[in-house]
């Protein structure tokens, strides 16, 4: 298993601690992976940027490959998440397509975020990377996603669908229209 963009979180080792045998967690900063690395020396630790993922692993390499939060960082600019900067969108096509090299057939990519599954169907659910599209919703009332994407398995017909552009789903408020919570009128 490999945990890319790990962090510092302790998420490896309650991995490691609940019988996952061979678990190394990657991140870019070579700081990070040394303080985590004498923090959890039992743990395997490595540095390798997300963007050249080719550069650190072999094809075919991992049985599953997990990120918590790690994609949701680089949306963190966009302004409308009904209408991606195609740079983003590039960007993560290239990320994924390298994880679904690096995958295993039949192996799983797990991706927890906090980003609905309208704004992720569409970036993760694509032909190319020759996996399944399902997500689970977890929480009360602050939700929090578990994608699991299997390679090797067939994307279902809505899913094909919804990945030909996310700006299909419904046209961006204009800056007057984005206080319209303002105007409701309560009896």
């Amino acid at each position: 298993m490999d945990a890319i963009g790990c962090g510092n979180s302790s998420l490896g080792n309650d991995l490691s601690a609940n019988g996952y045998t061979y678990v190394l967690n990657s991140d870019y900063s070579d700081v990070l992976i040394g303080k985590m690395n004498q923090e959890y020396p039992n743990l395997k630790w490595v540095v390798a940027d997300i963007n050249k993922l080719e550069e650190f692993f072999s094809f075919e390499s991992f049985d599953v490959i997990l990120e918590k939060a790690t994609l949701d960082s680089f949306f963190v600019k966009e302004k409308d998440p009904w209408h991606y900067n195609s740079e983003i969108l590039i960007k993560m096509n290239r990320i994924l397509s390298q994880i679904s090299r690096i995958l295993v057939k039949g192996g799983k990519f797990i991706s927890l975020s906090f980003t609905q599954p309208h704004f992720r169907k569409p970036i993760y659910a694509k032909p190319e990377f020759n996996w399944s599209f399902n997500y689970s919703t977890y929480g009360d009332y602050f939700h929090y996603f578990f994608y699991v994407m299997t390679k090797g398995e067939s994307l279902d017909s809505a899913c094909i669908n919804a990945s030909i552009s996310i700006s299909h789903f419904v046209e961006p408020l204009s800056e007057d229209e984005e206080d319209f919570i303002f105007s409701i009128q309560c009896p």
